[in-house]
């Protein structure tokens, strides 16, 4: 049937009520995504999602390591080449950049969290991260001044909310009551059946993993909204999506922070705030020492091998990888990415040999 442009376009403003953020793509909204896919520190990722891009034309350097086919970091030149342009590592251009923003990343002090403080820091945001461990937070405040990153701390549980109150408030008075990025990142898990989880147990993963992210989102709105410019990121996991063993309560966590993400997006979008979300997989991360330990298992034995054959890419993911996904939905350039949960897992979920 033909329609002409008239009726094709009332069509469409018709219906971009349906969208949370009320307006059409545009033909250069996919841009980024290419652009990011592109780059070295994204080899995880194996799944995309609409993300926008201005017409600007530049190359950009996430870090000054690459991680190689094996997960090994290692060493690359601190410039690239973009047109007439040069980026070092702490610059980007245009939409590529956060200075003058402020963030705060919950649990930061180790793995995934870790990788995320500083990828955000290396943009040019003001960081706020906390930690249950005064002594581990201490010591990592002190590396991040050494390299001269905007990087500030507190101790928080986030587990109780009390203590997310408090860290609420210590943001508010260090960001000056505007915050632009809230990150979702603390969690735990207990490797155990069904049948020997405790009450206590189900609430202690309940509290820490989505209690918190629920909370910590509705305390920092009004934030958020002051920022003009809003972005949450939830940490999930691929639990979410496929059985782990022994996980079953962490899993169902996940799978209701996945929800948590496409609802809050539909909702707070009229705020000038997205909420997205990243699942990874088995990442290399002190989370995963604690399920090697618990099924008697080293490093180097059947479980990294396993998992290995059930990733397509064929290794098991660094933290760094997983930071280079949330920092791009942290950026003005994804700003037509909204209630999307991006999973990074190498291929796993994908993969026939699960």
């Amino acid at each position: 049937m033909d329609v002409n442009l008239a009726t094709f376009t009332y069509i469409c403003v018709s219906r971009s009520h349906r969208n949370p953020l009320g307006r059409l793509g545009e033909a250069d909204d996919l841009a980024p995504v290419v652009a990011f896919l592109c780059l070295p520190l994204r080899q995880w990722p194996s799944r995309g999602c609409r993300w926008r891009s201005n017409s600007e034309r530049h190359r950009i350097s996430f870090r000054s390591v690459d991680i190689d086919h094996r997960g090994e970091l290692y060493d690359r030149p601190k410039t690239m080449e973009g047109g007439d342009q040069k980026c070092d590592d702490n610059q980007a251009v245009g939409r590529w950049t956060l200075v003058g923003t402020t963030a705060l990343v919950t649990g930061g002090t180790k793995g995934i969290g870790h990788a995320i403080v500083e990828e955000l820091a290396r943009f040019g945001a003001a960081v706020h991260t906390c930690s249950r461990n005064e002594a581990e937070l201490n010591e990592c405040l002190q590396q991040w001044r050494a390299l001269n990153l905007k990087i500030t701390g507190s101790v928080c549980d986030v587990s109780s909310d009390v203590e997310r109150e408090k860290l609420m408030q210590t943001v508010n008075s260090v960001f000056h009551g505007k915050l632009h990025i809230l990150v979702n990142n603390a969690g735990t898990v207990i490797w155990k059946p069904v049948v020997e989880q405790t009450p206590e147990d189900y609430r202690r993963i309940i509290s820490t993993n989505l209690d918190s992210a629920f909370h910590l989102s509705q305390l920092a709105h009004p934030l958020l909204k002051a920022s003009g410019r809003g972005c949450i990121v939830n940490i999930s996991s691929i639990a979410g999506f496929v059985a782990i063993d022994s996980a079953s309560v962490y899993a169902a966590t996940k799978g209701a922070l996945n929800q948590l993400t496409r609802s809050l997006a539909c909702e707070w979008a009229k705020d000038n705030i997205r909420v997205n979300c990243v699942a990874p997989a088995y990442i290399r991360t002190p989370l995963i020492q604690t399920c090697l330990q618990s099924q008697q298992l080293s490093e180097d034995e059947e479980f990294v091998a396993r998992e290995a054959r059930r990733v397509s890419l064929g290794r098991l993911g660094a933290p760094e990888e997983v930071a280079a996904v949330v920092a791009f939905l942290c950026l003005p350039a994804s700003g037509y990415v909204d209630g999307q949960v991006i999973i990074v897992d190498g291929g796993r979920t994908v993969n026939g040999n699960n």
